[in-house]
């Protein structure tokens, strides 16, 4: 072997290489004898990721929130329409980038993203009933209060409106479960299970005890009207969402209510069990939602009249849905209304304190419309919220 093979052997053992290696360096050097730079990896196709998790930001911000209905005083959480998936939402974003010439990140960050960084759940109404719901719900003459999950426009089968801000719209709704009996059957304000419907949409007003107390005073001035001049004891079911059934405006208003109008003598409102209050008003809504699929099948719906439209349309066999379309001249201010009436409602004539959350009824008569009667539990006796005027005496 001669003096240069033995030395390219012994070079090659020493540093456990091949040939190859050798031969690829020798290639790989310049004109000056510098080996040139590793060119692994350097191509022009490299995904921008930080550039994609912004855009995947931008995209999942683009989607309009809800409020919860029941716990928007107890969490920040915001809901979205749960027409699309998470990997449906994901296809939109890729199709959104393509249309703007951009890259697009993976799935698997999309969805660690949208399920880490943001405080947003698909919103899923309730539709089951219980034993125990059922049990609050066998009263034979009562009338149901229920506002309607929010209804938004335009909607339809374009992905492009899932990704708009939409308008609004509110539907409250009073389901009458029995007629009077005092009432003629050919009556046009009274029929079995009449139901009505107070429609308006967020550029009116807003969905408060204020925007709820007004539609109740329709109500019961319908009630005084059809009376035939005989005293009426009203009793209502609703949930327990503070914001709009259970506060001190609307029980400041039902007191108002057994004084000013003549014919109603007592109205007692109860509050169904928190996580059970589903009730007949559902039913209503669950026809009225129908009516909306159906009629999304031949297009899209755009503006809050054509709501109006298919409510008056869901009911088909009876008395058709009454629809009141409201506007801002409607509403009266409850909050003016229960400062002026003047009650203490924290403490009760036991100087104990009144815990609205705890309150399972309340009870306003004409006899003594001063005095809001209220209940914690079902089976026990009333207790008395004191007047302003009784405190110190």
């Amino acid at each position: 072997m001669r003096n240069g093979e033995c030395a390219k052997h012994f070079f090659l053992k020493t540093l456990d290489i091949s040939d190859r290696m050798i031969r690829t360096v020798k290639s790989k050097r310049d004109t000056e004898g510098f080996v040139q730079k590793d060119l692994r990896g350097k191509h022009y196709r490299h995904i921008k990721v930080d550039a994609n998790i912004q855009d995947m930001r931008d995209h999942i911000n683009s989607i309009p929130r809800i409020e919860s209905h029941y716990l928007r005083a107890q969490t920040t959480r915001k809901y979205i329409d749960g027409s699309r998936t998470i990997t449906e939402i994901y296809r939109d974003y890729v199709d959104n980038q393509k249309q703007n010439d951009k890259t697009y990140g993976k799935f698997n960050k999309f969805y660690e993203i949208f399920t880490t960084e943001f405080n947003i759940s698909f919103f899923k109404p309730k539709k089951d009933q219980c034993d125990l719901c059922n049990q609050y719900l066998l009263c034979p003459e009562a009338n149901r209060l229920n506002i309607q999950a929010v209804m938004q426009c335009p909607t339809g089968d374009i992905s492009a409106f899932y990704y708009k801000s939409r308008l609004n719209s509110f539907n409250f709704t009073i389901l009458e479960l029995d007629k009077p009996k005092e009432v003629k059957s050919d009556s046009k304000y009274c029929c079995y299970k009449s139901v009505n419907c107070y429609f308006w949409n967020e550029t009116q007003s807003k969905r408060g005890s204020n925007e709820l107390g007004s539609c109740l005073f329709n109500y019961l001035q319908s009630i005084d009207a059809r009376s035939g001049g005989k005293k009426v004891d009203v009793i209502l079911y609703s949930d327990n969402c503070g914001g709009q059934n259970k506060n001190k405006f609307i029980a400041s208003f039902f007191s108002f209510a057994v004084v000013y109008f003549e014919n109603i003598h007592s109205i007692i409102h109860k509050f169904l069990i928190q996580g059970h209050a589903e009730n007949e008003g559902d039913s209503v809504h669950i026809l009225i939602e129908k009516e909306v699929k159906k009629s999304l099948k031949s297009g899209p719906i755009y503006i809050p009249q054509q709501y109006v439209t298919l409510m008056r349309s869901a009911k088909k066999n009876g008395s058709p849905i009454l629809v009141h379309g409201l506007d801002f001249h409607y509403f009266f201010d409850l909050k003016d209304l229960q400062v002026q009436w003047g009650y203490n409602f924290s403490g009760n004539e036991e100087r104990e304190t009144c815990n609205w959350n705890n309150i399972k009824l309340l009870k306003f008569t004409k006899e003594d419309p001063f005095l809001i009667y209220y209940k914690t539990s079902y089976k026990d006796d009333f207790k008395i919220l004191n007047d302003t005027r009784t405190i110190g005496t």
